[in-house]
């Protein structure tokens, strides 16, 4: 079967999610509270038996992991060490493992962003920047141009480097090339 693997899963909320359809789920999470949230959350909501908890941080001391199985979901989100957890699993990205990714982009954290954004993209992947977290809410029956996903893929290098690094947070949302988005 395949899998969802949460690298920066916090108390689980993405992990829940994959888990209430169906997937199994590999989270990281470093801080022992919400790790322990994040247990008790899958312990109450009756899937234990679907989720392994590493309390572990993701790092340039990591070694590679191979989880064998096709990744249907990796949620990218610990505050600028996301190239780190693309080292950690490129074998999963190079032999086609992973299916899609969610990773919050913090140029703030880390200025590699365009590049690490480019290596997926060279693996593979089309991308999406997803509309700002600080939008208001507003009617869905309502199109809002301004909240559609915008595809970076096709971008050329010098706007591809001045639109992932800028000063705020961005959710990106990478699928890969033979796949629906």
């Amino acid at each position: 079967g395949t899998v969802m693997v949460d690298i920066g899963a916090q108390i689980g909320w993405f992990s829940l999610l994959a888990a209430s359809c169906g997937l199994e789920v590999v989270a990281f999470e470093a801080d022992t509270h919400n790790a322990a949230l994040l247990r008790a959350n899958f312990e109450l909501n009756g899937w234990s038996d679907r989720v392994i908890v590493r309390e572990e941080r993701i790092g340039p001391n990591t070694a590679v992991i191979d989880i064998r199985r096709e990744i249907a979901l990796m949620k990218i989100d610990i505050e600028g060490a996301e190239a780190e957890a693309i080292r950690v699993f490129t074998p999963a990205f190079t032999d086609g493992s992973v299916q899609r990714v969610l990773m919050e982009s913090s140029p703030v954290f880390n200025d590699g962003y365009p590049e690490l954004v480019r290596w997926i993209i060279d693996h593979g992947f089309r991308c999406y920047g997803l509309p700002p977290k600080r939008r208001p809410p507003h009617p869905l029956d309502v199109p809002d141009l301004d909240m559609l996903p915008w595809r970076i893929d096709d971008m050329r290098e010098a706007s591809l480097k001045a639109r992932v690094q800028h000063a705020e947070q961005e959710d990106l949302w990478f699928v890969r090339s033979d796949l629906r988005a």
